[in-house]
This record gives C-alpha cells, sequence and structure tokens, in this order.
C-alpha cells in the first residue's frame, strides 16, 4: 500500500497520510482460466451442430482447408493454420466432452451460468474498489481483469483489501491524536 504524506506550510494542519488500493496482480490460473472462458463462448455462440445434435458443422474456411490437405496429402506437408486446429480439434473436443451434459443446450446453460458468476465477481469488485479509494487505473484494472479472468482476479483484489484495511488507522487511534 502506498502511503501519501501530506506537507504542512506555515500554520497549517498536518493531514493524515492517505492509504490507497494498490494492484495484485492475478494468480497463474489466469491466463488458462481466460482462455478456456473464451472457448466456452466461442462454441456456445459461434459454432452451429448438425441435424442430430452429435458433432458440429465444419465451417466453410475449415472444409476448403481439408480439401486441400487431403489433395495434398502425399505431395507436401501442410503448415499449422490456427483456425483450424481451433475449430477442427479443440472446439469438436470440447463438444464430444459436453455430450454427457446436455450437448449444445448444456454448454449453453453452462455459459449462462459462467457469465452470472463473472457479473456476480464484477459487482464485488466493483464495490471493493469504491470502498477502497482505488485510483481509476486500479479501479479499471480490477474490474477488466475480474471481467476477463474471474475468481483468479478477484481473490488478490480482496488479499490487496485486506492489505489496504490493515494499514487504516483505526478509530481509537484517531480519537488520542
Amino acid at each position: 500500500m502506498v502511503r501519501v504524506g501530506s506537507e504542512t506550510g506555515r500554520g497549517e494542519k498536518a493531514e493524515s497520510d492517505v492509504v490507497r488500493l494498490q494492484y495484485r496482480t492475478p494468480w497463474m490460473i489466469f491466463t488458462p482460466t481466460f482462455i478456456f472462458f473464451f472457448l466456452l463462448n466461442y462454441l456456445a455462440w459461434f459454432t452451429t451442430v448438425n441435424e442430430d445434435g452429435t458433432d458440429l458443422v465444419v465451417s466453410p474456411y475449415v472444409a476448403s482447408i481439408q480439401a486441400e490437405r487431403a489433395r495434398n496429402l502425399w505431395k507436401q506437408e501442410s503448415a499449422f493454420d490456427m483456425q483450424f486446429f481451433l475449430e477442427d480439434t479443440v472446439l469438436r473436443t470440447l463438444f464430444r466432452v459436453s455430450q454427457p451434459f446436455g450437448g449444445m443446450e448444456g454448454v449453453r446453460i453452462i455459459w449462462c451460468l459462467a457469465w452470472l458468476a463473472h457479473c456476480l465477481e464484477v459487482g464485488i469488485a466493483f464495490r471493493i474498489c469504491l470502498s477502497c479509494r482505488a485510483t481509476p487505473a486500479v479501479f479499471a484494472a480490477y474490474c477488466l481483469l475480474t471481467v476477463l479472468g474471474g475468481v483468479t482476479q478477484l481473490l488478490p483484489l480482496i488479499e490487496a483489501r485486506d492489505k489496504y484495511l490493515s494499514l487504516l488507522p483505526t478509530p481509537t487511534a484517531k480519537k488520542s491524536k
């Protein structure tokens, strides 16, 4: 925590030190949480399920890459394509994992619950930042990163709040001055 001391001039009364909420970095699991949340959003709203509900419909881009790779199977090595990997491998695997949870309907229910939890976490972060007089930069960082990573940023904020509260002068210390 930073204490900003005030300077006193001639005849001015010294103000008490100002304590501000400091930023703490998110937990190490922030990045995997953010990636999983991104994939959940992508799977829930930017993919199409076939009529049987058993597999994802291949996008035109992925279909063209698959056709090109099939034509050039023995002639040349194909370069790594991130979108192809994401849509054909990662999202298809996540969709297969979601089958016991009700397929795409289950994915969308989980998506809705995840967003509700994130909104609750952002509300908590907002309230903590307001009550601890966070600077605008710290306020924005905590709220934005809580939206992106949820509890992996909220728990360091709670630790920062506890540290902030421990640095505040107690009411009895104020009266004795």
